[in-house]
């Protein structure tokens, strides 16, 4: 009967310690699983981004009334040098933009959530012609600056590949030179619905979305962490 006792007493102690030991070891597991912090301190994810973006200018044009300036359409009777029945003197070529160019700064607050701020310019210009000597008589141009806070989502985050949707909402400041000199501010917003990164501390980028910025963005930025980010 003691030997029964004694038999179950050294088992149950040689389970306990089997299963103590075992909790040890998923313990330490999971103490040695990374972090996204962790993550900084070996550059497999950054925390500081700079970045510079180029876009079409359609949204932009659309929202200046320069959209049907920017492709030749001669139904219009001032655009024509050999109507002389224009109600004035003169007659405007085909206007000309810039790309709507982009820079701007993103810190990152968790793994998948940016913050940052954008800087944004497009330009319009258009000749006028005087319609005897058809030499121009001047440019009339508009200028848009766009500042916005933004906000991103990365949904996929690897080493080389991230894809993310960002949001931005800030200031429009629009002027207008040439025959009406103009000055406008106003709130204006763009969306990025899909964006993909390629690339480490260096990448291009690829976005499609909606606003001034562009429908369609091509670029580039480079990442790094700096001392203070652990």
């Amino acid at each position: 009967m003691k030997r029964t006792l004694t038999f179950f007493l050294l088992l149950s102690l040689l389970v306990t310690a089997g299963w103590a030991q075992s909790d040890g070891v998923v313990q330490d597991d999971t103490q040695t699983q990374p972090t996204w912090k962790d993550k900084l301190s070996t550059n497999e994810l950054f925390r500081h981004e700079v970045h510079f973006t180029m876009g079409d200018p359609v949204v932009a044009a659309a929202i200046t009334d320069n959209f049907p300036d920017l492709f030749p359409h001669p139904w219009y009777e001032d655009h024509d040098p050999y109507s002389w029945f224009a109600p004035d003197d003169q007659y405007e070529g085909i206007t000309w933009s810039s790309f709507a160019l982009t820079v701007g700064y993103s810190y990152r607050v968790t793994k998948w959530f940016w913050v940052g701020a954008d800087l944004s310019y497009c330009g319009f210009y258009t000749p006028v012609y005087d319609r005897p000597t058809g030499v121009i008589d001047r440019y009339d141009h508009t200028h848009l600056l766009h500042i916005m806070p933004t906000f991103r989502f990365s949904w996929v985050n690897k080493k080389i590949v991230t894809c993310y949707s960002d949001l931005g909402l800030g200031l429009r400041l629009e002027k207008h030179g040439g025959i009406y000199n103009d000055f406008f501010v106003s709130m204006l917003g763009q969306i990025t619905l899909v964006g993909v990164r390629v690339g480490r501390q260096w990448y291009g980028s690829a976005e499609f979305g909606v606003g001034p910025m562009g429908v369609f963005r091509f670029g580039f930025g480079y990442q790094f962490n700096t001392h203070k980010n652990h």
